[in-house]
């Protein structure tokens, strides 16, 4: 968005925040997701290109040692995964972003490899920041399994059981990445590649679809090796569970300088965030539907917020805060009454 744009914006908008009160780490730090958010418009994005993901090769033993190729059709364009897993003790894994071994290791690339360019990727992706990589990789990647519940999720799952809800629900992940490199790092494909392309050139959208294809991978992984463990008598996640799989992160450091090396798309990220909050609450009048699917999003904000679980007391006692407040505002008698006002989003605010 350019200056005159943003002038414009704010000639037609009322109410945007100082940036003096917006533009506080305690705020920044308690934002929730919006469509511009990294998920949000990466799931938006696979649905608009009406995306397909298969498995273009699956080379992965009984004892989940091998390889595999993931691939995600695009409407101008295939994307593959490469995965590899490994064989590692207890010992040797660790989540520090300095470790030398992984269970498994990733590769983002455009197209789907050749014979030629497989054998080299296999040499290379395996030993990640040593490795000489080429430009047609997207994102070079390293991930553990939970040594929490992959194997009881896999115990399970042999034996014919679903796992716990409340053990998916605490933990939210089979592994976890300690890595999620793009943008030219280590010879991979530079980010400048990626102009006019309309699905990639967006930021951080090639990371964020080699998290959900990894995401993606460790289910199939995890009801592949339930099959050969168990045979008949094993199952498969089911899909209300699968829908609670996510990909744990072990730091998330490149989000530090990324923050501070790109001001201008922060800008952009908060400053529309300002704007859509002021046309909401330039709105004088509300009819009764969309009262009705305020309610339903407070509601579901409520349930979903009950889900969240964390380790950390401080952030678990903010959490339960949350909680309470939207409770309250649910049972508020007033709340219908205040909808009825004029300009209700801001009186309610």
């Amino acid at each position: 968005m350019s200056i005159q744009n943003t002038q414009n914006n704010l000639e037609h908008n009322n109410h945007i925040r100082n940036p003096s009160e917006v533009m506080k780490l305690e705020r920044l730090g308690s934002f929730h997701q919006t469509r511009l958010s990294f998920t949000r418009r990466l799931i938006d994005d696979l649905k608009y290109q009406q995306s397909k993901i298969e498995i273009h090769q699956w080379n992965i033993d009984k004892n989940g040692i091998g390889s595999t190729i993931i691939k995600i059709i695009l409407k101008n364009e295939i994307l593959s995964l490469i995965v590899f897993c490994h064989s590692i003790s207890d010992e040797e894994r660790t989540d520090r972003v300095i470790a030398e071994k992984w269970d498994m290791t990733f590769s983002l690339f455009r197209g789907i490899p050749d014979k030629k360019e497989l054998d080299q990727l296999s040499k290379n992706i395996k030993i990640q920041e040593l490795g000489r990589h080429n430009s047609k990789q997207l994102t070079l990647s390293r991930a553990n399994k939970s040594q929490r519940i992959f194997k009881k999720v896999l115990s399970n799952l042999s034996i014919g059981e679903q796992p716990s809800a409340k053990l998916i629900n605490d933990v939210g992940y089979l592994i976890r990445t300690t890595a999620v490199y793009g943008n030219g790092k280590f010879g991979i494909g530079d980010f400048s590649n990626t102009k006019g392309n309309e699905f990639l050139e967006k930021p951080f959208q090639a990371e964020m679809l080699t998290v959900y294809l990894i995401r993606y991978f460790s289910i199939e992984l995890i009801n592949f090796l339930a099959k050969k463990n168990g045979g008949s008598k094993s199952t498969t996640l089911s899909k209300s569970l699968s829908k609670h799989i996510g990909v744990g992160n072990a730091t998330g450091l490149g989000m530090a300088p990324f923050l501070v090396n790109h001001p201008e798309l922060i800008h952009q990220w908060i400053f529309n965030k300002e704007i859509a909050l002021s046309r909401v609450f330039s709105i004088k009048r509300l009819d009764k539907k969309t009262q009705n699917k305020i309610i339903n999003y407070i509601n579901k904000a409520f349930k979903y917020s009950l889900q969240w679980k964390v380790d950390d007391q401080l952030q678990s006692k903010k959490i339960n805060e949350l909680n309470l407040d939207l409770k309250k505002i649910l049972q508020n008698t007033n709340l219908t009454k205040l909808l009825n006002f004029n300009y209700p989003i801001k009186t309610l605010y």
